[in-house]
């Protein structure tokens, strides 16, 4: 029987950056961290889960177009969390990571 999910093989980060920074000029490193993740199609919210600590998630799903977009739980900061379209393939795992930079006052 042909595969009728793919995997997607997933990372979240996370940076800090103090004071009036915006992303483009922040130079911390990012670093795994434990975020929420909502996966759409379109404008559909298809699923939501929360990374392990070290940042990995793993989830299978029928092929096609989804966007991820990560969420952080810092109180107090502003998070700039890009969404990344991410085209799923039947048999085939794809790596996703989604890198939030987090701007604290």
């Amino acid at each position: 029987t042909p595969p009728t999910s793919g995997r997607v093989a997933g990372l979240t980060e996370n940076r800090l950056c103090a004071g009036p920074v915006s992303p483009p000029g922040c130079t911390a490193a990012f670093n795994p961290a434990s975020d929420q993740v909502t996966i759409s199609r379109g404008t559909v919210l298809y699923s939501k889960l929360q990374s392990a600590t070290n940042g990995v998630f793993t989830l299978d799903l029928p092929p096609g177009t989804y966007n991820f977009d990560a969420s952080t739980n810092i109180i107090g900061g502003f998070g700039d969390c890009p969404v990344v379209p991410v085209n799923i393939v039947a048999g085939t795992t794809v790596a996703v990571t989604l890198q939030c930079t987090i701007e604290l006052p």
